[in-house]
């Protein structure tokens, strides 16, 4: 059931449906972070990056709030992955966690 709702977060966003994604991927998170799934809540975290950016962006607006969790988020990914020697998507930096996504 995690999975789906990661999935489900994931296929929200690449639809443009931001809003729509929080709610899954929050829920994955929070049920990974309790069931102890590392990959899991790394691909949340990410997901939730992604997320926060989309919605600054949507919003037009300089970015604020929404750049700062979605680089707490991305931060807390690259953690958990280096913690764990899991590959990250960082663009080739992984010196660099703000360059997580």
């Amino acid at each position: 059931a995690l999975m789906a709702r990661a999935t489900l977060g994931r296929a929200c966003l690449a639809a443009g449906q931001p809003r729509a994604a929080l709610a899954p991927l929050t829920a994955a998170l929070k049920g990974a972070r309790r069931d102890d799934c590392l990959l899991l809540q790394i691909e949340a975290l990410e997901a939730l990056s992604e997320l926060h950016h989309e919605f600054d962006d949507e919003a037009g607006a300089e970015p604020g709030a929404g750049r700062q969790v979605a680089r707490d988020d991305a931060i807390e990914a690259h953690r958990l992955a280096s913690q764990h020697g899991e590959l990250v998507h960082d663009g080739g930096d992984s010196s660099n966690p703000s360059a997580v996504w």
